[in-house]
């Protein structure tokens, strides 16, 4: 070989050893003890060494761990013998302890050395480790949560199943065993539990051609009704999947049913209601008002004012007044509460008070019968007339009614920010008791021997709620006090 062969060889050499040492992948070469004779800086560098002279010499167990040393023996040598190469992961460990992760291929050479071509995973295994640890994490709570789920990919294989949803259907056996199980094959056992088995087959097929959300009604032959939700979703590989979520909605479903009896029987007893209340309008409204009209006219036409002739007439016509009164009453609470609505008219809340006494209560307020104080300012509120004197009258014919008649009847108006406020108290007659939570109930009375339908507080309540406003009724000391807030309205 002529010296020009010669160097020209050695300038090839040197041109791969450099190529060698620069690529990215570690390359290193053994004798056959298994030693060290050259190493790369990409075979070096990982395991925490500066120069491949600190590994030269050594043998590849410097770089793993006992217990891998142990298993790449026992597991990988007698491949590498019997093919001549062998690839596969291994976990190697730095100078300072930590773990490398690396991807190797092994190839035996003609003087029984080997080659050793590596590629650090590191980032790759937390890659990995990362999703297992998401995956433990969405196992557990897959597992844990009551309602049923099954996860599946984009060929129908099962990815995920819990016990619940096991339990749902009526499945025996561990959930885990349904791992990798074909889920249309698995739907048609499914189905056996389902009281319409074809129409619960289609919509799953609906559902998966459709690839879009979906949510249905699924009625088992146990009686439970469950709530079925489709959900296209993405996996971890960027492939396709198809999450199915079960709840049962038995108790909430019984719930409605019930509610909805109710509203239906709330529905018939207010229609018989509504016609009882016409009845009475119409079969005893008007024959009382005839009859006190005709106890008037008869009365009228008599001379004898004897005390044992009058007094009869006058006992009467007091009777036929106090019913025709109950009656006036209860078609007017059933005519109040259809309503829904105020008729409002912005008034003056300082004179409210004052205006409807003078009108409506001239002779008490000349004997002294009410204590009036107003410290109301000339302040705005939107009342319904009709409604707010309706709740007036009430709240004074009740104080008249149940105190003692040398007692007085004290009002106060005043404005508190941005309300007004009425108050009207009297001291209750002796015996009179009442529970402050239950006034303003239809038809509570307190203990008492007055006679009454109880439906005067529950009037002024109703009122003042289609106003806006509100009452509140306190009993402290045999003081019973009614308070009516309104807002202040702009002018």
């Amino acid at each position: 070989m002529s010296d020009l062969t010669i160097d020209a060889t050695l300038d090839l050499l040197s041109l791969k050893e450099l190529a060698i040492s620069k690529t990215h992948d570690g390359i290193a070469l053994l004798d056959s003890e298994g030693r060290y004779y050259y190493l790369n800086e990409a075979h070096v560098k990982p395991f925490g060494y500066e120069h491949e002279n600190e590994l030269l010499g050594k043998t590849w167990q410097a770089i793993y761990p006992p217990e891998e040393i142990e298993r790449l023996e026992r597991d990988m040598v007698p491949l590498l013998v019997e093919h001549g190469k062998w690839t596969g992961e291994t976990r190697g460990i730095t100078k300072q302890g930590t773990p490398v992760f690396q991807e190797i291929s092994l190839t035996f050479l003609e003087d029984g050395g080997m080659i050793c071509v590596t590629r650090i995973i590191n980032k790759e295994k937390e890659y990995e480790r990362e999703l297992q640890l998401r995956a433990r994490k969405m196992l557990s709570v897959v597992e844990n949560i009551s309602d049923g789920i099954l996860l599946e990919d984009e060929n129908r294989i099962i990815q995920a199943v819990n016990p619940a949803l096991m339990t749902m259907f009526g499945i025996a056996g561990d959930a885990s065993k349904m791992i990798g199980v074909d889920c249309a094959k698995a739907m048609l056992g499914v189905a056996k539990s389902v009281k319409n088995p074809e129409a619960f087959l289609s919509r799953v097929e609906e559902l998966m051609e459709k690839r879009k959300n979906g949510t249905d009604t699924v009625f088992l032959v146990s009686e439970r009704t469950l709530q079925r939700e489709f959900v296209p979703i993405i996996l971890n590989d960027s492939s396709e999947g198809y999450l199915w979520v079960y709840k049962d909605v038995t108790s909430r479903e019984e719930s409605k049913r019930k509610l909805e009896s109710l509203i239906i029987k709330e529905q018939g007893i207010n229609e018989v209601k509504s016609k009882l209340i016409q009845t009475i309008s119409h079969e005893f409204k008007q024959p009382l008002n005839n009859a006190i009209d005709s106890l008037n006219i008869l009365r009228s036409m008599t001379d004898n004012d004897s005390e044992s002739y009058s007094r009869p007439w006058e006992y009467l016509s007091m009777e036929l007044q106090r019913l025709n009164q109950n009656v006036s009453r209860i078609v007017n609470f059933e005519s109040l509460y259809q309503s829904r609505k105020a008729n409002l008219t912005i008034v003056n809340a300082k004179n409210l008070v004052s205006n409807y006494l003078n009108y409506n209560y001239k002779m008490f307020m000349m004997t002294g019968k009410f204590e009036f104080t107003d410290e109301m300012n000339e302040q705005a509120v939107a009342v319904d007339v009709n409604l707010i004197e309706l709740a007036f009258r009430n709240l004074i014919d009740n104080a008249i009614k149940y105190s003692n008649p040398n007692e007085a009847i004290h009002i106060k108006c005043f404005s508190l920010k941005e309300t007004a406020h009425f108050v009207f108290e009297n001291k209750m007659k002796q015996g009179l008791k009442v529970e402050p939570d239950k006034l303003g109930t239809p038809f509570y009375r307190g203990t008492n021997n007055e006679q009454g339908l109880g439906l005067g507080l529950s009037i002024i309540d109703h009122s003042l709620q289609l106003m806006s406003g509100e009452v509140k009724f306190e009993s402290k000391l045999e003081i019973f006090t009614a308070t009516v807030t309104l807002p202040i309205s702009e002018q």
